[in-house]
């Protein structure tokens, strides 16, 4: 297999559209698999397409329930430990702060899909009342 990583901007909808054309899509390829009927050429077959978004979503809530969103978002570390450095420069680089210690519980709606938290920032406020 080979792999393409690309950016996507666009309106939500179109987005979806998008992932849904090119999910639909089967590209040929040759199986290890001999066929003794074709002269013992490799079989041919095709696989969908393969798309696994990697998308960066900035999620407002209240401070007062930040304990309450990480555990409902299930904020995790990277899938891949040898990513942890370059997720390090986007938190500097956005200005972020680690993520909060919490007690992560699981959720039902989690399957096959792994939140990898960048940061943390608190909402900027005035007189002492957030700013949303």
């Amino acid at each position: 297999m080979a792999h393409v990583i690309v950016m996507v901007r666009g309106q939500r909808d179109r987005i979806n559209d998008w992932e849904n054309n090119i999910n639909n899509i089967a590209l040929p390829y040759e199986t290890e698999i001999f066929n003794s009927m074709a002269g013992m050429e490799r079989q041919k077959a095709y696989l969908q397409f393969g798309i696994r978004p990697i998308r960066l979503y900035d999620m407002t809530f209240p401070v007062q329930a930040t304990e309450q969103a990480l555990q409902i978002l299930n904020v995790g570390k990277c899938w891949t430990p040898a990513y942890n450095k370059y997720f390090n420069v986007l938190r500097k680089l956005m200005g972020l702060k680690d993520i909060p210690a919490y007690q992560q519980k699981p959720m039902a709606n989690h399957g096959f899909i792994e939140v990898a938290g960048i940061g943390y920032k608190d909402d900027k406020t005035r007189n002492g009342v957030e700013l949303l």
